[in-house]
């Protein structure tokens, strides 16, 4: 199911290898999004085996792509095309990416992730 992206007010300010970006746990449509915006999807992995060194259990794995349809954890919301992601799926290490506490618009967001003194239409 697609939501109207400026529909919902669920989005995180987020990073992705020192990248800003917008989290959504839903799949934003992608004809609503303003130009210029890219949209990757998340997907969430099976738990693994893998215990840390206090002996619990890891989290399960993340990784990003273009269009994710099983395990879908989520979408980010960039201004700038991820090259890596364009080729093929890619697997987020846990440092690779993040989430800050501010919930936003999609346009507060945008104008966060675009920094000052830009010219953006909504």
């Amino acid at each position: 199911m697609t939501v109207e992206a400026k529909k919902t007010t669920d989005y995180r300010k987020a990073e992705v290898w020192g990248k800003k970006a917008l989290f959504s746990n839903f799949r934003p449509d992608l004809e609503t999004l303003p130009a210029g915006v890219v949209a990757y999807d998340l997907r969430e992995g099976e738990p693994g085996d893998e215990h840390n060194e206090f002996g619990e259990p890891c989290p399960p794995s993340v990784s990003i792509a273009k269009n994710v349809l099983v395990n879908h954890f989520g979408t980010i919301l960039v201004l700038e095309k991820i090259e890596a992601v364009e080729v093929e799926e890619r697997m987020l290490e846990e440092d690779d990416w993040g989430f800050f506490d501010d919930e936003v618009s999609l346009r507060d967001g945008i104008l966060w992730l675009a920094g000052p003194n830009q010219d953006l239409q909504f």
